[in-house]
């Protein structure tokens, strides 16, 4: 008998760390799939679901004479590197995390 709830036990434990490995490496999945999607291009219809801006802005905020934001025009369509965008919308944030100058940008 006490073999059969050592056995048990050892099997409870078993699937527990399966468990955690399965856990573990799904979290490790996402993590490299997230560093794959920063390196990505992204072309303005993707661009706007990712930041929330409509690509009419995205058009505009690449055409400013200062500070546009970075874009690669292939024939008619303008693509973006997704850690493009985040360093060049991070110069708009302030210490709080809050975003400054956005009329700017948006009236520019």
């Amino acid at each position: 008998m006490v073999d059969k709830d050592g056995d048990e036990i050892l099997g409870m434990i078993e699937k527990y760390i399966k468990e955690i490995v399965r856990q573990e490496a799904r979290q490790m999945v996402q993590a490299l799939e997230e560093e794959n999607n920063k390196d990505r291009w992204y072309n303005l219809n993707e661009l706007s679901k990712y930041s929330g801006f409509s690509v009419s802005a995205l058009k505009r905020w690449i055409s400013l004479p200062k500070r546009p934001l970075p874009a690669v025009k292939i024939e008619r369509k303008y693509v973006v590197r997704r850690k493009w965008y985040d360093i060049w919308f991070g110069q708009y944030r302030n210490r709080n995390g809050r975003v400054k100058r956005l009329v700017d940008i948006k009236s520019a």
